[in-house]
């Protein structure tokens, strides 16, 4: 399998032992001066053991607006756009831009892990204290940020945030980042409150599979439906 030149390039500059990188995405709506990015470059300057870490830490920009602002800071940038996405604005939780944003990162992720790279995924708002590679458990595969943890790993009552992940590359891991539609079958609306909601979300379901199922088949491998937003979801 062929992968971006430039990409492997980032991505070995930036590697720690072991073929590990720490990720990030930034769009225009935080890279302005003084704004989250500032912030967040500066928790790695202030924290216990982590301004080593700046050495590993890839920019993955997804606007020119911010490639060009993280190119004028940081040395390890990668510019990856999104065909439809408005990235000059913040896109509020599960709208449409949100989503479509979330599938474009897992895809990302997902080519990380092919390419051997195992990787930190942090989002800009979170405030790099200490070093965490110390606590991370060195044969576990996939290891989350948790909103609120209770102690036990295996409580399901805790509550995972994507956020913050730290993901060894391995053919585990790769197959569950994949995402390959022509292998659906159904989808289940069952994270909704209400019929009325039901049948909102489930139309919206329906809309976009036949937009998905209108492309020619050779466009379908590197597009998906947008599963735009549902009502009051369940988190």
């Amino acid at each position: 399998m062929k992968f971006d030149v430039e990409l492997e390039r980032v991505l070995s500059k930036a590697s720690m032992k072991g073929k590990t990188v720490i990720l990030t995405t930034l769009n225009d709506a935080w890279a302005e001066p003084g704004s989250v990015f500032d912030l967040f470059l500066e928790s790695f300057q202030i924290g216990i053991e982590t301004k080593k870490l700046l050495n590993n830490l890839v920019i993955i920009s997804m606007d020119q607006k911010a490639h060009a602002r993280c190119l004028a800071i940081h040395p390890h940038c990668y510019a990856l756009t999104t065909e439809g996405l408005d990235s000059s604005t913040e896109a509020p939780f599960m709208s449409e831009d949100y989503l479509k944003m979330m599938w474009r990162r897992i895809e990302f992720l997902n080519t990380v892990l092919q390419m051997g790279y195992s990787f930190v995924f942090t989002d800009a708002d979170i405030m790099w204290l200490r070093n965490p590679f110390p606590r991370f458990y060195p044969q576990v595969d996939f290891q989350i940020a948790c909103d609120r943890y209770y102690g036990n790993p295996e409580d399901k009552n805790n509550q995972p945030n994507g956020g913050f992940t730290y993901v060894r590359s391995n053919p585990r891991t790769i197959l569950f980042y994949s995402k390959d539609f022509n292998k659906v079958c159904t989808m289940h609306a069952n994270c909704c409150y209400g019929l009325g909601t039901k049948v909102h979300d489930l139309k919206i379901v329906l809309e976009d599979w036949k937009n998905y199922t209108s492309l020619p088949p050779n466009e379908r491998a590197s597009a998906s439906p947008s599963w735009r937003a549902p009502q009051n979801c369940r988190t």
